[in-house]
């Protein structure tokens, strides 16, 4: 069985300011939304602040850039592309600020770094570390991944320790159950590229969409699985969260003292289990949710390879859909809490190990 490969885009970078901002929208157009906290889909717009766990989406029409806050010891920009969903989180115990991009692509340019921290845009495929530069990551409905370099050098690696690396004139192509290759092209021409590439591997996609549905099925009923153990988890300790929300909406939330350490002993283990499958999670559930919309368009009609109709688990999906999506929204506004908690009254993360 082919295994999905996480794939992290590394940059050395100081973190960003002790508030929750991470960058600030300069440019929009089309169908954008973020969501945030417990609310209803905000439509994007410019000068909109861009927090951590806020989740970006663009539609079909959609593109939006962000600027990142210089505070954080970077100068530069993300562009999300259309038929995208984004987030970008601060990982304080392992000094990440982490880029995760469940579908589509961005266009990221890093103008001047400091400090010795990371940043990680995370997706499918493979780990590229870079140190001023710009560069694409682009990947497709079947999961396949793209990084294409237009200024500087990014080293591209694998969970098995294979290195490629992308730059001017030499793209790094990774397919679903593959080895890292590289792709060789004339700068001139990178957008001739991309635009075939995408078109290449939407025509695989279409003449093997039963087996990429039958591979993210499999990831599906594991990963929500694991995720809704986690989440019983969490409503364990539901008295507790309700009292940060109480406190969040009446600005108290720096509010408790001694409350925190206890807090941190008693919930490090929970939160950071809940992170993690929250993350796994969500990298197959927004992959579905493009999926079903080209099942739609007529595209994976057939049977998974355990022989259950296609049809059948996209109604699955559907019917579970709506209190996922909910699920996910709630469990990203209550990370946001506890890591915010822990910063106003211990200077640090909630989530950091001695």
């Amino acid at each position: 069985m082919k295994r999905m490969v996480l794939v992290s885009l590394l940059v050395w970078v100081g973190l960003y300011a002790a508030g929750s901002e991470v960058g600030m929208v300069s440019y929009v157009e089309g169908e954008v939304v973020l969501l945030r906290e417990d609310r209803e889909p905000l439509p994007v717009d410019f000068g909109m602040e861009v927090r951590e766990y806020d989740l970006i989406r663009t539609g079909d029409d959609g593109y939006v850039v962000v600027d990142f806050l210089e505070e954080g010891g970077i100068s530069g920009s993300v562009e999300i592309r259309p038929g995208s969903v984004f987030q970008v989180v601060r990982e304080e115990e392992e000094k990440t600020t982490a880029m995760e991009l469940f579908a589509g692509q961005v266009f990221l340019k890093v103008k001047r770094l400091a400090g010795t921290d990371e940043v990680v845009v995370r997706t499918e495929g493979a780990a590229m570390g870079v140190r001023g530069t710009e560069f694409e990551v682009i990947t497709s409905a079947g999961g396949d991944l793209l990084v294409v370099c237009t200024e500087g050098r990014v080293a591209c690696r694998t969970g098995e320790g294979e290195t490629a690396f992308a730059e001017p004139g030499k793209a790094v192509e990774r397919r679903v159950g593959e080895r890292l290759r590289t792709v060789l092209f004339r700068l001139a021409e990178a957008e001739d590229l991309k635009r075939n590439w995408l078109t290449e591997r939407m025509e695989a996609f279409r003449a093997n969409a039963p087996r990429v549905f039958s591979l993210y099925a499999r990831l599906y009923r594991e990963r929500k699985g694991a995720f809704d153990e986690a989440y019983r988890d969490l409503l364990r300790r539901q008295e507790v969260v309700n009292e940060w929300i109480r406190r969040y909406k009446q600005g108290r939330l720096s509010e408790g003292g001694p409350e925190a350490l206890r807090e941190r002993k008693e919930l490090a283990g929970v939160m950071l289990r809940l992170r993690k499958e929250l993350f796994l999670f969500s990298r197959v559930y927004y992959r579905l949710v493009e999926l079903v919309s080209y099942y739609h368009e007529g595209v994976g009609h057939g049977r998974l390879d355990t022989g259950e109709g296609i049809g059948s688990f996209v109604a699955q999906v559907e019917k579970e859909a709506r209190e996922l999506a909910s699920r996910l929204q709630y469990v990203r506004f209550v990370m946001f809490l506890f890591e915010q908690r822990g910063r106003s009254l211990l200077g640090e993360s909630l989530l950091f190990e001695d």
